[in-house]
């Protein structure tokens, strides 16, 4: 005969649940969020740095520089500086925030990591990285050609001196660095996954479930 009493385990995962919608990480989790915010906060202002010596320098070059073509590969070179920028730009208003809650409060909840994780994964693929792919590429290829097109044996060096090297180092990029890092955000977030799924609050609602089930045999 079923009874009306819930067992002790779904009792015990009752007790256990939060008190309100705000659902902490463990405390070797937020660690690991909150080393990764602090890491990409100087990690911005480097970009930032470098991508305005970048800018700096693409500008003088286009000043001085009197071949068409190679002023439109200056032009494209500081074009693609201000996309970079921009795109990091909006990264750092998306994280802006969630930030506060990993860093400022005792125990990140789990929203605000999952917001996190998911915002910093997408920087690192699909649209965002194939606009910087595909903004960047052509402009080592024109300045290498505004400099060889008039040589008669330009075109081997160009291809061997220019294009390999630059097609190797995108590939590099794309597949070791920019990849890599979505499949570290990637890892965490399949964590962050384990974690919720043992949360009180689901171990709860797993034991309701099955109490409801008994209740009804």
């Amino acid at each position: 005969m079923p009874s009306d009493r819930a067992p002790d385990s779904l009792v015990s995962a009752w007790q256990e649940q939060p008190t309100s919608g705000f659902r902490p990480v463990p405390a070797d989790f937020a660690k690991k969020i909150r080393r990764d915010v602090r890491a990409s906060r100087w990690g911005f202002w480097i970009f930032l740095a470098l991508f305005a010596v970048m800018a700096i320098w693409a500008g003088a070059n286009l000043l001085a520089e009197a071949d068409p073509l190679r002023r439109v590969g200056h032009v494209l070179a500081i074009l693609s500086v201000v996309f970079f920028i921009g795109q990091i730009l909006v990264l750092r208003r998306r994280v802006r925030a969630v930030r506060f809650d990993i860093l400022r409060t005792t125990s990140p909840s789990l929203a605000a990591a999952r917001a996190y994780l998911v915002t910093r994964r997408a920087f690192h693929r699909g649209r965002w990285l194939w606009w910087r792919i595909i903004v960047i590429f052509p402009v080592v290829p024109i300045l290498g050609y505004g400099t060889l097109r008039n040589e008669p044996d330009a075109i081997p060096r160009f291809l061997w001196g220019v294009m390999v090297p630059w097609v190797a180092l995108i590939v590099f990029a794309v597949s070791i660095v920019q990849r890599g890092a979505a499949r570290a955000y990637e890892r965490l977030l399949r964590e962050l996954d384990d974690i919720e799924r043992h949360s009180p609050i689901e171990r709860f609602m797993a034991s309701h479930e099955q109490w409801k089930e008994r209740q009804g045999d």
